[in-house]
């Protein structure tokens, strides 16, 4: 081979290198294409669904998007967490009185037959609030004529179990309720029962009861 056949030869195939690095340095990277793709789609959701508008006065550095102004969302009202304190008394009795004594005098107030008295139309319900106040403090036994019906049974205290507050709410509800109208039971008034006769050990019978003043 001469010497011009060989010239010939190198030049050829430096010009074949030289286009395919040249077709290799116009073809554009993928990353970027994706790149590209991703943010078209990224502008045209805010466009589409955010419903904003964009305002050549509006300047934001903190802003990818200078000049849009998004779509106002409604304020959602502020839940409340704290929860509501009951304070009326007549449905806190009622609460523990369903808790604490309906399975027995019932929801009615009216007992079972023979077995436990009724509450509603009861002088010791609507009457003396010390004697009512001693039998919820330490409870009751022995024979007992409610409404020319007798039982006998015994009957727990609650002195334990509930506070002041409670046993109060309980008095007022019983006292208020089935037909029965009586003043309201103070928290205050439990509590001076409760110094008087709480330390009792023992139900109540009913001949001490009848020592019980209003």
């Amino acid at each position: 081979m001469n010497e011009r056949e060989e010239n010939t030869q190198i030049g050829g195939s430096g010009k074949r290198e030289g286009g395919q690095a040249k077709s290799r340095q116009d073809k554009i990277p993928r990353w970027f294409l994706l790149f590209s793709f991703l943010a078209f789609l990224l502008s045209l959701y805010i466009l589409v669904f955010e419903t904003g508008r964009w305002q050549n006065n509006v300047f934001d550095s903190g802003n990818w998007f200078w000049g849009y102004v998004a779509k106002e969302k409604p304020k959602e009202e502020p839940k409340t967490t704290i929860s509501q304190v009951k304070t009326d008394p007549m449905e806190i009795g009622r609460e523990q009185y369903q808790a604490m004594c309906s399975a027995c005098h019932q929801q009615n107030g009216m007992g079972m037959p023979g077995q436990y008295p009724p509450l509603a139309n009861s002088e010791y319900v609507v009457g003396s609030k010390a004697r009512l106040g001693a039998i919820l403090l330490n409870g009751l036994s022995g024979q007992l004529n409610i409404n020319g019906s007798s039982y006998n049974g015994v009957m727990p205290g609650w002195k334990t179990a509930l506070n002041d507050a409670k046993l109060a709410a309980v008095m007022t509800y019983i006292r208020n309720s089935w037909g029965n109208h009586a003043d309201k039971v103070e928290e205050m008034e439990v509590k001076q029962l409760r110094e008087k006769y709480g330390k009792k050990e023992g139900s109540w019978t009913v001949e001490e009861l009848s020592q019980i003043g209003n």
